[in-house]
């Protein structure tokens, strides 16, 4: 649960640019993540999100555009509901996987726009990262004014 999270944090860090760049009414490039390594991006993006929570005029919407196009669409709701179910041993049909996952992906979503929407004054500082087996990375942030990330559903 503690990597959904950091992973969460990461993702939304990456989308602020977008919303800054279509509030100044410029184009900006999305980040590219194939010439800059993991740490880097999530650096980056740490530093974006803390720009966009900081904003004279800051709002809940762009944070919710951000959130539902650019972090959303990284992760693979489907696997993740599939993982939860293997490990509780729950046997399902496939309507409601689809259903399950959709609710999860719901939950995901709502609770990181709540906790962000009431962060408009922290920070995240960046204090390390470091790969692990399967391809994943660890982050150790430290968050200013946050509250703990919980995901029920």
């Amino acid at each position: 649960m503690k990597r959904l999270n950091v992973i969460l944090l990461t993702l939304s860090v990456l989308l602020s640019p977008v919303v800054l760049a279509n509030e100044e009414g410029t184009a900006v490039e999305a980040p590219q993540t194939t010439t800059e390594g993991p740490v880097q991006v999530i650096q980056s993006t740490i530093v974006k999100l803390n720009q966009l929570t900081t904003a004279a005029n800051y709002s809940p919407q762009m944070v919710k555009f951000l959130v539902d196009s650019e972090i959303a669409p990284l992760f693979d709701f489907d696997y993740i509901a599939d993982e939860v179910l293997l490990v509780s041993k729950v046997s399902l049909s496939e309507d409601e996987v689809k259903f399950f996952s959709n609710r999860l992906k719901q939950n995901i979503i709502t609770t990181l726009l709540s906790r962000l929407a009431q962060s408009r004054s922290s920070s995240f500082n960046f204090i390390s990262a470091r790969p692990v087996t399967g391809g994943n990375i660890i982050v150790k942030l430290k968050a200013n004014g946050y509250s703990r990330f919980g995901f029920n559903l």
